[in-house]
């Protein structure tokens, strides 16, 4: 058997080196709280969507006569009688004898969830006032929102709601609405 030499003296190292490493340690943790930012936890209610927050409240009618003061705006409307639906992205809210309809086209986002414009009943919308160019009933027909039958409808407005949101109020507004419920 071999003999080592003794190993005093790295038995002496041993709590020389425990402690280098708990003050290292505590070192670090301390670099690390200073140099992190502070943030505060927000804490949403599960009922309450984030784009609806922020969005004004308006009525059909304040929307029918005075539209163009909305323009750039997020709007809420609750419980807008829809007057007729113009494709599966698009319908009218409103309108009478003395008043122009609002179109409403839904946000690309609301149909790639499975969400259609209704065609009777009340819904709430909260959407972004928005004034019509030329390009944006070409791009509403193009991507299949409104058949090009609705064309000679859209030219007839000067301002959309671009509708981030649609809660059926009614029970014929439900998705496509014609009141009959979906049964799986």
């Amino acid at each position: 058997m071999t003999q080592r030499g003794s190993r005093r003296g790295a038995a002496n190292l041993a709590p020389v080196l425990m402690l280098v490493s708990f003050l290292s340690m505590a070192g670090f943790f301390v670099w690390l709280q200073r140099s992190a930012e502070s943030t505060q936890a927000v804490v949403m209610d599960e009922g309450a969507d984030s784009v609806s927050v922020d969005a004004a409240s308006v009525s059909v009618e304040q929307l029918q006569t005075s539209i163009g003061t909305y323009v750039g705006q997020l709007v809420r409307v609750d419980g807008a009688p829809v007057t007729s639906r113009l494709g599966n992205g698009a319908f009218l809210v409103g309108g009478g004898e003395e008043s122009e309809a609002v179109i409403v086209v839904l946000d690309p986002a609301l149909i790639a969830n499975g969400e259609l414009a209704p065609s009777a009943g009340s819904v709430g919308i909260v959407g972004t006032v928005r004034e019509k160019a030329a390009t944006d009933v070409e791009e509403w027909i193009r991507s299949e929102r409104v058949p090009e039958s609705g064309r000679a409808e859209l030219d007839a407005h000067s301002h959309w709601i671009d509708a981030h949101e649609l809660n059926a109020t009614d029970q014929g507004a439900a998705s496509g609405g014609d009141g009959d419920a979906d049964v799986p």
